[in-house]
């Protein structure tokens, strides 16, 4: 099954997907409980940047097993950004979600908790930062700790029109497999189509 991120009313309809397609839509599913699955979808995504096993290394950085995939495109060609949810925070125990973009683009929005913002002094109230996230770029995120969003540019903006990002959980400093547990992840607020 799917979540579809966009809150424009859109049901089950994935044709947006296509490549003759005059549509937009952003969708995610989570690759997991598989552990062929999980193998694929690793040997399909190349980044240096960050380790996409899920054994320790040396620097006590631990990668969770589920795979989490954000595809959409916003065919409106010159129209505004197309927003995903609106800025959320999730309910998680890990300490950070690394997103690396692999095809398109996508714009972030970030800002800081009250919990985060009491931690830095040096946020000032209603700190907001957007960030741009070009094919290739890796940005890594604790989604608890900070409000987010994403939006994306139009087809005349972005390269190819199609932005697909994957997302990996981390851990420092502990195993991400003594908190993975056996229910597996789920978006709690999202629309589900099969």
């Amino acid at each position: 099954s799917w979540t579809i991120e966009t809150g424009n009313g859109q049901k089950d309809d994935v044709e947006f997907l296509s490549s003759t397609s005059t549509t937009s839509g952003y969708c995610s599913f989570i690759v997991q409980h598989s552990s062929s699955a999980i193998s694929i979808a690793e040997e399909a995504i190349t980044t240096t940047t960050l380790p996409l096993s899920t054994e320790k290394s040396s620097d006590s950085l631990s990668v969770c097993k589920p795979v989490w995939v954000f595809v959409g495109r916003n065919a409106s060609k010159g129209a505004p950004d197309m927003a995903g949810r609106p800025l959320h925070t999730d309910s998680v125990s890990h300490d950070g979600t690394f997103h690396y973009q692999l095809a398109g683009k996508k714009i972030w929005t970030l800002r800081p908790t009250d919990e985060l913002a009491s931690m830095v002094k040096d946020f000032e109230e209603n700190t907001e930062l957007e960030i741009v996230v070009n094919s290739g770029d890796v940005i890594c995120v604790n989604t608890r700790l900070w409000w987010h969003g994403t939006r994306l540019p139009s087809t005349i903006d972005a390269q190819d029109g199609v932005s697909i990002s994957i997302a990996r959980d981390v851990y420092f400093n502990r195993d991400a497999s003594d908190d993975e547990g056996g229910e597996g992840l789920t978006n709690v607020d999202g629309m589900y189509a099969p």
